[in-house]
Protein backbone atom coordinates (compact mmCIF):
# COMPACT_ATOMS: atom_id res chain seq x y z
CA UNK A 1 0.00 0.00 0.00
CA UNK A 2 1.05 3.25 -0.54
CA UNK A 3 0.24 7.03 -1.38
CA UNK A 4 1.53 8.79 -4.86
CA UNK A 5 2.41 12.16 -5.86
CA UNK A 6 3.14 13.94 -9.11
CA UNK A 7 4.44 17.55 -9.63
CA UNK A 8 4.75 18.11 -13.34
CA UNK A 9 8.38 19.11 -14.70
CA UNK A 10 8.61 22.91 -15.41
CA UNK A 11 7.87 24.12 -18.61
CA UNK A 12 9.10 26.93 -21.06
CA UNK A 13 8.04 27.93 -24.30
CA UNK A 14 6.26 24.82 -24.83
CA UNK A 15 8.96 23.24 -23.62
CA UNK A 16 10.25 20.93 -20.33
CA UNK A 17 13.35 21.53 -18.70
CA UNK A 18 15.93 18.95 -18.01
CA UNK A 19 15.11 16.72 -15.72
CA UNK A 20 17.23 16.61 -12.29
CA UNK A 21 20.08 14.90 -11.59
CA UNK A 22 20.22 12.36 -8.61
CA UNK A 23 22.71 15.12 -7.06
CA UNK A 24 19.94 18.03 -7.52
CA UNK A 25 17.80 16.08 -6.17
CA UNK A 26 19.61 14.98 -2.91
CA UNK A 27 20.62 18.30 -2.21
CA UNK A 28 16.71 19.89 -2.00
CA UNK A 29 16.66 18.74 1.49
CA UNK A 30 19.70 17.07 2.30
CA UNK A 31 18.72 13.58 1.49
CA UNK A 32 20.63 10.43 1.54
CA UNK A 33 20.07 7.40 -0.68
CA UNK A 34 19.13 3.65 0.86
CA UNK A 35 18.28 1.47 -1.84
CA UNK A 36 21.57 1.57 -4.40
CA UNK A 37 25.28 1.41 -3.00
CA UNK A 38 26.52 5.35 -3.98
CA UNK A 39 30.05 4.43 -3.82
CA UNK A 40 29.50 2.09 -6.64
CA UNK A 41 31.59 2.44 -9.98
CA UNK A 42 28.75 2.35 -11.76
CA UNK A 43 27.05 5.23 -9.71
CA UNK A 44 26.26 8.64 -11.51
CA UNK A 45 24.98 11.12 -9.11
CA UNK A 46 25.01 13.81 -12.05
CA UNK A 47 22.99 11.28 -13.99
CA UNK A 48 19.43 12.70 -14.26
CA UNK A 49 16.31 10.80 -12.45
CA UNK A 50 15.21 10.00 -15.84
CA UNK A 51 17.68 8.60 -17.43
CA UNK A 52 18.76 6.92 -13.70
CA UNK A 53 16.13 4.83 -13.71
CA UNK A 54 16.64 3.40 -17.35
CA UNK A 55 17.99 0.02 -15.26
CA UNK A 56 16.01 0.81 -11.86
CA UNK A 57 12.46 1.38 -11.12
CA UNK A 58 13.22 4.05 -8.27
CA UNK A 59 15.32 5.64 -5.96
CA UNK A 60 14.98 5.42 -2.09
CA UNK A 61 15.38 8.93 -0.27
CA UNK A 62 15.49 9.26 3.73
CA UNK A 63 16.72 11.68 5.98
CA UNK A 64 19.88 10.05 8.21
CA UNK A 65 18.46 9.28 12.06
CA UNK A 66 15.15 10.54 11.16
CA UNK A 67 13.19 8.22 8.51
CA UNK A 68 12.10 4.56 8.69
CA UNK A 69 10.95 3.77 5.15
CA UNK A 70 11.84 6.39 3.44
CA UNK A 71 10.13 7.17 0.45
CA UNK A 72 10.36 6.59 -3.53
CA UNK A 73 11.27 9.04 -6.19
CA UNK A 74 10.97 8.18 -9.70
CA UNK A 75 10.17 10.02 -13.19
CA UNK A 76 7.13 9.31 -15.32
CA UNK A 77 8.24 10.52 -18.96
CA UNK A 78 5.05 10.67 -20.28
CA UNK A 79 3.08 12.83 -17.69
CA UNK A 80 6.44 14.58 -17.62
CA UNK A 81 6.41 14.33 -13.56
CA UNK A 82 7.81 13.79 -11.01
CA UNK A 83 6.27 10.48 -9.06
CA UNK A 84 6.64 10.43 -5.07
CA UNK A 85 5.10 7.57 -3.37
CA UNK A 86 4.97 6.99 0.62
CA UNK A 87 4.44 3.39 1.81
CA UNK A 88 1.25 3.14 3.90
CA UNK A 89 1.80 3.22 6.78
CA UNK A 90 4.95 5.02 7.50
CA UNK A 91 6.26 6.60 10.29
CA UNK A 92 5.21 10.27 11.27
CA UNK A 93 8.80 11.43 10.70
CA UNK A 94 8.54 9.75 6.77
CA UNK A 95 5.76 12.04 6.25
CA UNK A 96 6.97 15.17 7.86
CA UNK A 97 10.32 14.50 5.75
CA UNK A 98 8.30 13.80 2.20
CA UNK A 99 6.36 16.39 2.72
CA UNK A 100 9.22 18.92 3.31
CA UNK A 101 10.54 17.89 0.29
CA UNK A 102 7.52 17.97 -1.88
CA UNK A 103 6.96 21.48 -0.58
CA UNK A 104 10.66 22.66 -2.02
CA UNK A 105 10.36 20.29 -5.16
CA UNK A 106 6.97 22.29 -5.81
CA UNK A 107 8.63 25.85 -5.38
CA UNK A 108 11.54 24.92 -7.47
CA UNK A 109 9.12 23.96 -10.21
CA UNK A 110 6.55 26.52 -9.96
CA UNK A 111 4.25 22.83 -10.10
CA UNK A 112 0.87 22.02 -8.23
CA UNK A 113 1.58 18.65 -6.44
CA UNK A 114 -1.56 16.03 -7.58
CA UNK A 115 -2.02 12.94 -5.28
CA UNK A 116 -3.48 9.66 -6.21
CA UNK A 117 -6.42 10.37 -3.06
CA UNK A 118 -7.61 13.14 -6.04
CA UNK A 119 -6.43 16.45 -3.49
CA UNK A 120 -4.27 18.56 -5.34
CA UNK A 121 -1.60 21.09 -2.99
CA UNK A 122 0.71 24.00 -3.81
CA UNK A 123 3.52 23.84 -2.22
CA UNK A 124 1.83 26.24 0.33
CA UNK A 125 -0.88 23.70 1.40
CA UNK A 126 1.05 20.17 0.85
CA UNK A 127 1.84 19.98 4.69
CA UNK A 128 -1.90 19.85 5.44
CA UNK A 129 -2.26 16.48 3.92
CA UNK A 130 -3.99 14.37 5.96
CA UNK A 131 -0.88 11.80 6.78
CA UNK A 132 -2.50 10.87 10.38
CA UNK A 133 -5.52 9.36 7.92
CA UNK A 134 -2.90 7.15 5.95
CA UNK A 135 -1.21 6.04 9.11
CA UNK A 136 -3.95 4.60 10.78
CA UNK A 137 -5.23 2.92 7.48
CA UNK A 138 -2.12 1.48 7.04
CA UNK A 139 -2.01 -0.03 11.24
CA UNK A 140 -5.62 -1.05 10.44
CA UNK A 141 -4.37 -3.23 7.08
CA UNK A 142 -1.65 -4.86 9.73
CA UNK A 143 -4.72 -5.56 12.10
CA UNK A 144 -6.53 -7.26 9.51
CA UNK A 145 -3.97 -8.98 8.24
CA UNK A 146 -3.18 -10.48 11.61
CA UNK A 147 -6.91 -11.46 12.15
CA UNK A 148 -6.65 -13.97 9.06
CA UNK A 149 -6.71 -17.47 9.87
CA UNK A 150 -2.95 -18.50 8.76
CA UNK A 151 -1.46 -14.75 9.31
CA UNK A 152 1.12 -15.14 12.51
CA UNK A 153 3.32 -11.94 11.34
CA UNK A 154 2.68 -9.16 9.23
CA UNK A 155 6.40 -7.49 7.82
CA UNK A 156 6.69 -3.67 6.49
CA UNK A 157 10.26 -2.89 5.32
CA UNK A 158 12.51 0.03 6.53
CA UNK A 159 16.02 1.85 5.11
CA UNK A 160 17.52 -0.21 7.30
CA UNK A 161 15.22 -3.70 7.79
CA UNK A 162 12.33 -4.95 8.21
CA UNK A 163 9.87 -4.29 11.33
CA UNK A 164 7.73 -7.89 12.24
CA UNK A 165 3.86 -7.40 13.94
CA UNK A 166 2.25 -9.98 15.47
CA UNK A 167 -1.30 -9.84 17.58
CA UNK A 168 0.36 -8.48 20.67
CA UNK A 169 2.79 -5.80 19.42
CA UNK A 170 -0.27 -4.42 16.84
CA UNK A 171 -2.82 -4.63 19.97
CA UNK A 172 -0.45 -2.83 22.26
CA UNK A 173 0.00 0.20 19.56
CA UNK A 174 -3.69 0.65 19.13
CA UNK A 175 -5.19 0.57 22.57
CA UNK A 176 -1.72 2.92 23.25
CA UNK A 177 -2.97 6.31 24.38
CA UNK A 178 -1.53 7.74 20.86
CA UNK A 179 -1.65 4.59 18.23
CA UNK A 180 0.50 6.68 15.81
CA UNK A 181 2.93 7.89 17.94
CA UNK A 182 3.58 4.35 19.42
CA UNK A 183 3.79 2.83 15.73
CA UNK A 184 6.26 5.90 14.59
CA UNK A 185 8.57 4.91 17.96
CA UNK A 186 8.82 1.26 17.42
CA UNK A 187 9.48 1.43 13.81
CA UNK A 188 12.14 3.76 13.93
CA UNK A 189 13.79 2.01 17.41
CA UNK A 190 14.32 -1.19 15.23
CA UNK A 191 15.46 0.73 12.34
CA UNK A 192 18.14 2.33 14.49
CA UNK A 193 19.32 -0.32 16.71
CA UNK A 194 23.09 -0.31 17.11
CA UNK A 195 24.04 -3.07 15.64
CA UNK A 196 24.65 -4.74 12.19
CA UNK A 197 21.80 -6.63 9.98
CA UNK A 198 22.46 -9.90 8.65
CA UNK A 199 22.15 -10.35 5.03
CA UNK A 200 20.30 -13.92 3.93
CA UNK A 201 21.81 -15.46 0.74
CA UNK A 202 21.14 -18.56 -1.40
CA UNK A 203 22.72 -21.39 -2.94
CA UNK A 204 21.86 -24.79 -5.27
CA UNK A 205 23.59 -27.87 -4.67
CA UNK A 206 24.86 -28.64 -8.45
CA UNK A 207 24.34 -32.51 -7.55
CA UNK A 208 21.32 -32.87 -5.64
CA UNK A 209 19.61 -29.24 -7.39
CA UNK A 210 18.58 -28.56 -3.61
CA UNK A 211 18.32 -24.79 -2.76
CA UNK A 212 18.82 -23.91 0.83
CA UNK A 213 19.61 -19.95 2.58
CA UNK A 214 22.21 -19.12 4.71
CA UNK A 215 23.35 -16.07 6.95
CA UNK A 216 26.58 -15.11 8.64
CA UNK A 217 27.24 -14.49 11.74
CA UNK A 218 30.75 -12.27 12.77
CA UNK A 219 32.72 -13.37 15.90
CA UNK A 220 32.79 -9.97 18.49
CA UNK A 221 29.86 -8.47 16.43
CA UNK A 222 26.50 -7.70 17.75
CA UNK A 223 23.86 -8.42 14.94
CA UNK A 224 20.16 -9.10 14.04
CA UNK A 225 18.64 -12.18 12.98
CA UNK A 226 15.84 -14.03 11.94
CA UNK A 227 14.70 -16.06 14.65
CA UNK A 228 12.80 -18.63 12.02
CA UNK A 229 14.25 -17.64 8.39
CA UNK A 230 11.71 -17.25 5.54
CA UNK A 231 12.60 -15.38 2.28
CA UNK A 232 12.12 -11.72 2.59
CA UNK A 233 10.37 -9.91 0.41
CA UNK A 234 13.38 -8.34 -1.38
CA UNK A 235 14.35 -11.45 -2.35
CA UNK A 236 10.86 -13.18 -3.36
CA UNK A 237 11.37 -12.02 -7.09
CA UNK A 238 14.27 -14.87 -7.85
CA UNK A 239 13.22 -17.35 -4.75
CA UNK A 240 10.32 -18.84 -2.69
CA UNK A 241 10.15 -20.40 0.41
CA UNK A 242 8.75 -23.37 -0.89
CA UNK A 243 11.90 -23.72 -2.71
CA UNK A 244 14.11 -24.14 0.29
CA UNK A 245 14.77 -27.37 1.39
CA UNK A 246 17.11 -25.71 4.77
CA UNK A 247 18.53 -23.15 6.08
CA UNK A 248 21.90 -22.56 7.83
CA UNK A 249 24.52 -20.16 9.41
CA UNK A 250 28.28 -19.50 8.93
CA UNK A 251 30.22 -18.69 11.75
CA UNK A 252 33.23 -16.28 10.94
CA UNK A 253 36.01 -14.22 12.23
CA UNK A 254 37.68 -10.77 11.04
CA UNK A 255 41.42 -11.24 10.13
CA UNK A 256 44.33 -9.59 9.06
CA UNK A 257 47.33 -11.12 7.47
CA UNK A 258 51.03 -9.67 7.61
CA UNK A 259 50.81 -7.19 5.05
CA UNK A 260 47.66 -5.92 6.35
CA UNK A 261 44.86 -6.98 4.43
CA UNK A 262 41.65 -7.71 6.27
CA UNK A 263 39.95 -11.19 5.19
CA UNK A 264 37.46 -13.60 7.14
CA UNK A 265 38.09 -16.78 8.13
CA UNK A 266 35.35 -19.20 8.95
CA UNK A 267 34.99 -20.90 12.55
CA UNK A 268 32.76 -23.33 11.70
CA UNK A 269 28.26 -24.06 10.51
CA UNK A 270 25.57 -25.29 11.99
CA UNK A 271 21.70 -25.95 10.83
CA UNK A 272 20.24 -22.53 11.91
CA UNK A 273 17.83 -24.84 13.92
CA UNK A 274 20.26 -26.42 15.80
CA UNK A 275 22.04 -22.53 16.22
CA UNK A 276 18.54 -20.88 17.60
CA UNK A 277 18.46 -24.50 20.09
CA UNK A 278 21.74 -23.96 21.33
CA UNK A 279 21.85 -20.17 21.97
CA UNK A 280 22.33 -19.15 25.15
CA UNK A 281 18.87 -16.96 26.19
CA UNK A 282 20.91 -14.52 27.65
CA UNK A 283 22.36 -13.95 24.39
CA UNK A 284 19.51 -12.94 22.66
CA UNK A 285 16.01 -11.26 23.05
CA UNK A 286 13.43 -10.12 20.29
CA UNK A 287 12.93 -6.66 19.00
CA UNK A 288 9.89 -7.34 17.21
CA UNK A 289 7.77 -10.47 16.13
CA UNK A 290 9.92 -12.28 13.75
CA UNK A 291 13.88 -10.72 14.63
CA UNK A 292 16.11 -10.95 17.68
CA UNK A 293 19.26 -9.12 18.45
CA UNK A 294 22.47 -11.31 19.01
CA UNK A 295 25.26 -9.98 21.31
CA UNK A 296 28.40 -10.13 20.44
CA UNK A 297 29.49 -13.89 20.22
CA UNK A 298 33.31 -14.81 21.19
CA UNK A 299 35.13 -17.75 19.23
CA UNK A 300 34.63 -19.95 22.53
CA UNK A 301 30.86 -19.32 22.48
CA UNK A 302 30.55 -19.92 19.02
CA UNK A 303 32.71 -23.37 19.36
CA UNK A 304 30.64 -24.64 22.46
CA UNK A 305 27.38 -23.98 20.39
CA UNK A 306 29.39 -25.93 17.21
CA UNK A 307 29.85 -29.43 19.95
Amino acid sequence: MSVSFYIKNKSRFLKYEKVLTVREISNLSHLSIYNIDIDADDFDFDASIENWQENHSCILFGAVEKSTRGFELSYNSQKNSYVIKEYTPASESDWLIVLKFMKVLAEKLVSKIIATTGEVFTSGTIENFDYKKDIKAGIKTIVNLLNEKDAEVSNIYGIERPVSFNKEIIERIVNSSDEIKEFSKFCEDIQYIDAYSAKQSFVEDRSTKEKWGYYVLTENLRTVLPYKPSVEFFSMDYIKNEEIAFWKIFFCAYKVDENGEEGIDKIGESIYDDFIKKLPTDKYKFIDASYIIVEPLNRDDIEKMLK
